[in-house]
């Protein structure tokens, strides 16, 4: 990430506490953000109100993607600091104009995408499930690929500091629901956790999914 370090280190950095907004629904951008530290969280509002999380933004990762490439005009969604966070500011010209005359960064932007592709395929999938079971299986699949680092032995630690409350609105789940069904999970030695912080013990995870 050297070449693209440097590029970044030439723009301003923003710094927003947590739970701050950094973009609006429906606001034109300004710049293309670029995080240095911190989570981000995207979502949308239903009609009743309820916050539905899209996904989450993790270092390095670049919003929005389709004004970048100009696919929209404006923002689909809030983006909100999960933590306290820290972006790079780019001028959208400066970002395209950095990938189109580095065929490195052209390419490692490339595989950026393509992971986040399979990822939120990964993502997708879980949603479509009709049980609550399986869908907080195949999200704690969907974390542990995206966020996730792998710890002592076979297992994988999901960075992200999820607390329950946004695990069952990124579920699509009540709070209760999802409780529970995270508790069956963690009976069955398929994860550890306490508050936001998870563990994927991977052989298990692995073993429920075949079995799926």
């Amino acid at each position: 990430m050297d070449t693209f370090d440097a590029f970044l280190e030439a723009h301003p950095i923003r710094r927003y506490k947590k739970g701050e907004i950094v973009l609006q629904q429906g606001e034109i951008p300004k710049a293309v953000h670029v995080i240095k530290s911190g989570f981000v969280k995207v979502y949308s509002i239903t009609a009743e109100g309820e916050e539905r999380p899209v996904l989450f933004d993790v270092t390095y990762e670049v919003f929005p993607i389709g004004w970048i490439f100009n696919k929209i005009d404006r923002t689909y969604f809030y983006y909100e600091a999960y933590t306290d966070l820290e972006l790079y500011l780019v001028p959208k010209s400066d970002y395209i104009h950095h990938l189109r005359t580095q065929p490195e960064e052209l390419w490692r932007a490339l595989n950026y995408y393509v992971e986040r592709h399979v990822n939120y395929q990964l993502r997708m999938h879980a949603l479509e499930q009709s049980k609550a079971c399986d869908k907080v299986l195949y999200t704690l699949e969907f974390l542990a690929r995206h966020f996730g680092s792998r710890g002592k032995g076979v297992r994988t630690e999901i960075d992200l500091p999820l607390t329950q409350q946004d695990f069952a609105n990124f579920v699509g789940l009540t709070r209760e629901t999802t409780s529970m069904e995270l508790k069956k999970l963690q009976d069955e030695g398929v994860i550890s956790y306490n508050k936001q912080h998870y563990i994927v013990h991977d052989a298990k995870l692995k073993q429920m999914l075949e079995d799926k």
